[in-house]
């Protein structure tokens, strides 16, 4: 109301500002329940936090050196990179992705991210969502990983555009790599 009446909105869009925090998007997901669908699933998965909702060791120390150095700094980042490859087991999935696809000729990133989909469920290591597979087909196994190996330095860009080059995999930036596991 006040950001209406200072003129700072119109009545529609507070209308749909107000929509998005307590309806339903598209997914059929309001803005807390996807919050705690992703955010706080994502500090579970990284072992930020323990079973009481407290500061795990990791999650403390992040947090200190956020505070110390900014959210936006590299010690901050390299250490939260350093949490997504060792306690969210990014890099066993990265060794895995490298070991097969080494050799192999894939034509595209969706190729390689089919096939290896296809190699880790006959290792019985996917967890599929049976009710979501049967509405929507075979769920896009490895996008978001993919998505967030680019954007953490994970895959190098030097060779290609999107990191991926045709008939070798992903570029992966393995100094970078091994820099961030290196970390205390």
């Amino acid at each position: 109301r006040e950001q209406v009446s200072n003129g700072e909105l119109s009545t529609d869009e507070a209308l749909k500002k107000l929509q998005q925090k307590i309806d339903p998007d598209l997914k059929g997901d309001c803005y807390s329940t996807s919050y705690k669908k992703n955010f706080l699933t994502l500090l579970n998965h990284l072992y930020l936090w323990d079973d009481d909702g407290r500061l795990s060791e990791p999650g403390y120390r992040l947090h200190k050196l956020g505070k110390l150095y900014g959210y936006n700094s590299k010690l901050f980042l390299d250490n939260l990179k350093n949490q997504f490859l060792l306690a969210g087991k990014h890099l066993d999935l990265i060794l895995d992705m490298h070991e097969f696809s080494v050799k192999r000729n894939f034509s595209s990133i969706n190729d390689l991210r089919n096939q290896f989909t296809l190699h880790y469920d006959n290792l019985g290591k996917i967890k599929w969502n049976k009710n979501k597979r049967e509405k929507e087909g075979q769920n896009e196994q490895f996008r978001y990983e993919f998505i967030l190996w680019r954007n953490l330095g994970f895959i190098s860009k030097a060779n290609s555009k999107d990191g991926f080059i045709p008939g070798v995999g992903f570029d992966f930036d393995w100094k970078e790599i091994t820099r961030l596991c290196s970390l205390d």
